[in-house]
């Protein structure tokens, strides 16, 4: 008899043990698979970050990270504090996809709305294309972020943003009139005395189309695309505030013919700006022998002014 209950007593405990494996909805996660022995490990960049460490969220430093070796995510910087309003970053870090994201934060101390426009942003010292443009109420706060793509930041030889520097202009949203903040500013993550910034090493082949105290220009190649003509060129700044590249009668002469063109770029401060003048109608498959172009830079705090410098150069090929 105590047999016969010892046996049902077995198997009832299997079949509880079944049921309760069949309900489990959340199985227990493989461990990473180790790489083969005879693979050789990648060399990793100058400064860069262990791909295999998991993505902690912005804000938060990883558990046991050494802050040598890891960005520090819980960095801040306060970057403007006026009467009328205060800028701050309050955190740097990477998202899922390994995208840079800087978290700032915004407080309007004025008695109307204002616009905080962010441009001729560099990462590094190069030049970047993205503008930032946020309205903060009378009174009120604003956490926005944006993101800075890995594969751009790769595609510029750079691994995280040492300094990131822009112009910073605020202004009333209800009225026209002068900013109340017009100024270049920067933060940076690592110090100051770690910042890496882009130089740009000119080539053989380089023709300098302005050379002068605020500014050197290239002109590194060009390249006609379906009846378009494109100059590319280079600009780097050598001024402590922001200029904008012109061309002032909005012409170029290619082999004797005048081209009807627009150029109107800004860049920060001793930033390197990389673009192209694109010259429509251009009939030909070939470059052309000879460019003919006026060049100028203008500040544009003062963009009625006169002039800064400008600079008329002939290329022959």
């Amino acid at each position: 008899m105590k047999q016969r209950i010892l046996a049902l007593l077995l198997l009832l405990a299997l079949l509880l043990s079944g049921c309760g494996a069949g309900e489990s909805s959340s199985p227990p996660e493989p461990s990473p698979t180790p790489a083969p022995a005879h693979a050789a490990a990648p060399t990793p960049l100058p400064n860069s970050l262990p791909a295999p460490v998991p993505t902690p969220e912005p804000g938060r430093s990883p558990a046991g990270a050494d802050p040598d070796k890891r960005f520090p995510f819980d960095y801040r910087e306060e970057l403007a504090d006026t009467e009328d309003f205060s800028l701050s970053v309050t955190a740097m870090g990477l998202d899922a996809e390994d995208n840079w994201v800087i978290h700032l934060r915004l407080e309007n101390r004025a008695s109307e709305i204002m616009n905080f426009r962010f441009f001729y942003q560099s990462i590094n010292g190069l030049a970047i294309d993205d503008e930032l443009n946020y309205r903060v109420a009378v009174g009120g706060v604003l956490e926005p972020s944006f993101r800075i793509l890995r594969e751009e930041m790769a595609s510029w030889g750079f691994d995280k943003p040492v300094q990131w520097s822009f112009t910073l202009r605020v202004s009333s949203a209800e009225a026209v009139r002068e900013p109340c903040f017009f100024d270049e500013l920067s933060a940076s993550p690592f110090g100051e005395k770690n910042a890496v910034r882009f130089e740009y090493i000119p080539a053989p082949s380089d023709l300098v189309a302005m050379d002068n105290d605020c500014a050197v220009v290239y002109i590194t190649g060009w390249e006609p695309e379906d009846g378009v003509l494109n100059i590319e060129y280079v600009a780097v700044s050598r001024r402590d505030k922001p200029l904008r590249l012109i061309l002032p009668d909005n012409t170029v002469l290619l082999d004797g013919r005048e081209h009807p063109v627009e150029l109107s770029d800004g860049f920060g401060a001793f930033a390197t700006l990389m673009g192209y003048i694109p010259v429509p109608g251009w009939k030909s498959d070939e470059p052309p022998e000879a460019i003919l172009m006026t060049l100028a830079l203008v500040d544009p705090s003062e963009p009625d002014q006169p002039l800064i410098e400008d600079s008329e150069t002939v290329f022959m090929n």
